[in-house]
């Protein structure tokens, strides 16, 4: 957002809140219209419009947000603002998509993508694929939505977007469900059920828990689906989900009549057929194929197989090829257990041929399912390895102070519950700046590792060796008196005085270090109190002589 105005931060904020705090977003956005319509500022005006219909989109409905991004468009054009245009544009794709539209909103977003001088951002960027993988899904053409997926997931490989990440994988969960991939799907879903709930997202959340149940019932585990079902449920008519987000009406009919759960059914299956009159298309599919197993379930079997025929009726390009199979073998079952053997045997005959689409479908996207997987473990093992090597001293390979500070208060907060005991030991190598003149930095890094190593080899499982700074060091020795420790330290310093540092022709026997050692509560309290007593004792060691331990 390149304007710099007096109310460009706020709306800025509320711009960059939209998917991790969207009711903030959207307070905040209205704050800055009202002021960008009384300071006559045209560029906030057109910011606030976007971030507006964004949550729009998400939470009250097409038409209404088509109008807050008419109006954010026209003023980007006016503005010659080329990201806030297209971003405009992307909105209105969205809506496009939401009435069904699903061909004229890919075009859109092709078309977008193409304009793209440069302006967009990377979650920009993600944005637009993401809407053209939904697009694709929506037209039942699983493999290509999985490609732009996989070029989606790309654009996160560089930034730290969990709501996005969280949104990701549930679309590939679901997409795998889709092409029958349901192990996969449900790996995928449970951990983007995992990421929403670090996340103030209620509607992700709730279309996460609808993919995942979805995915559940599919495998046959319906009774692990019937607690994500009913949480759905308790928000089916808050303002968390609007109407483009019918579909979780859906997967929660589906499983509460899979459990026999006929009441809560009857709820879900109505808010589901309210959803299907108004948007029609593959949602009516679901609807009449829910209505028909609810019938069925009742001992109407005619009116199922009335209910089914109306829903084979309505199949269009974009109707899943799993929900075609779905309506397919339920209604040759129907025909068959009613005495209607031929129209069954063609019916069997039409679900094989749907079946073996899905399966030449399901290779193709299991090629992308398989990248996306090797993608997002490389991802992972790259976030973990940053997140270690952020608490590791990089010359020594100790932890640091960062981790520290975390892992101390954590053991002070146990061992305050449990009164077993606790030492601390801080160190400090003694003339340690001489070593570095005489011999150099690249002798004083190796000094340093040399210690590190011998700290790192004598200390136990629970212990915690951590480089303090420059040539100080911290150990934590749970489970231990201060006595336990001084002896232990003590083992340590005499190790090192018998250890001869070399790194060329340089070489040097004889360094110590100085310590002192403390235990909890009975010398500190807290971290700090515990670190500034050992600290004490450490420089009441060297006064008295160096190389020695202290408590």
């Amino acid at each position: 957002m390149d304007i710099s105005t007096p109310h460009s931060a706020l709306v800025e904020r509320a711009w960059q809140a939209q998917y991790a705090a969207p009711r903030d977003s959207h307070a905040w956005a209205l704050e800055a219209l009202a002021a960008a319509e009384a300071a006559g500022d045209a560029a906030v005006r057109a910011w606030a419009h976007l971030t507006i219909g964004y949550f729009e989109l998400r939470y009250v409905g097409a038409d209404e947000a088509r109008r807050s991004l008419e109006v954010a468009q026209a003023g980007f054009l006016a503005l010659a603002d080329p990201r806030g245009t297209i971003l405009s544009r992307n909105g209105l794709a969205r809506a496009r998509m939401m009435d069904g539209d699903c061909t004229g909103a890919l075009a859109m977003f092709r078309a977008n993508l193409e304009e793209d001088d440069g302006s967009l951002s990377t979650l920009d960027r993600f944005y637009t694929l993401n809407g053209m993988a939904g697009c694709l899904a929506a037209l039942g053409d699983s493999a290509q939505s999985l490609g732009y997926m996989f070029e989606a997931l790309g654009q996160l490989r560089t930034i730290n977007a969990r709501p996005q990440m969280a949104t990701l994988l549930s679309n590939l969960g679901a997409e795998l469900v889709a092409v029958g991939d349901y192990a996969e799907a449900e790996s995928l879903l449970a951990e983007a059920v995992t990421l929403c709930g670090e996340l103030q997202h209620p509607r992700l959340l709730v279309g996460v828990m609808a993919n995942r149940a979805d995915c559940l019932a599919h495998m046959g585990r319906v009774e692990e689906a019937l607690p994500l079902a009913r949480r759905i449920m308790q928000d089916a008519e808050s303002p968390h989900l609007s109407s483009p987000e019918g579909n979780v009406y859906t997967t929660a009919a589906y499983v509460f009549l899979r459990n026999d759960c006929f009441a809560e059914a009857e709820t879900a299956l109505g808010l589901a057929e309210r959803e299907a009159a108004r948007h029609g298309g593959p949602c009516a599919v679901w609807a009449d194929y829910l209505r028909a197993l609810d019938l069925e379930k009742r001992g109407l079997e005619g009116d199922a197989i009335d209910r089914l025929g109306k829903a084979r009726a309505g199949f269009e390009d974009r109707t899943p090829l799993m929900l075609q199979g779905l309506v397919l073998e339920f209604l040759a079952h129907l025909h068959a257990r009613t005495g209607r053997f031929a129209d069954a045997y063609a019916l069997h005959k039409a679900f094989h041929e749907v079946y073996e689409a899905r399966l030449g479908l399901g290779t193709r996207a299991r090629y992308y399912a398989v990248q996306i997987r090797y993608e997002l473990n490389r991802l992972r093992d790259e976030r973990d390895r940053a997140r270690e090597e952020a608490l590791r001293d990089p010359l020594t390979g100790l932890y640091n102070r960062r981790y520290l500070d975390t892992v101390l208060g954590n053991l002070v907060s146990l061992f305050s519950r449990t009164g077993q005991p606790l030492a601390v030991a801080m160190a400090d190598l003694d003339d340690f700046k001489r070593v570095n003149d005489a011999c150099g930095h690249p002798f004083g890094d190796e000094v340093l590792k040399t210690v590190a190593r011998i700290f790192a080899e004598g200390t136990r499982a629970g212990d915690v060796v951590c480089r303090y700074g420059g040539e100080e060091f911290c150990l934590v020795f749970p489970n231990s008196t201060p006595d336990d420790a001084v002896k232990r330290m003590e083992s340590f310093l005499e190790r090192l005085r018998a250890t001869t540092v070399r790194l060329g022709d340089t070489e040097r026997a004889g360094i110590t270090f100085s310590a002192g050692v403390v235990g909890f509560p009975d010398q500190g309290g807290t971290p700090e109190d515990l670190i500034g007593a050992a600290d004490r004792w450490l420089y009441e060691a060297k006064r008295t002589g160096r190389a020695r331990v202290g408590k």
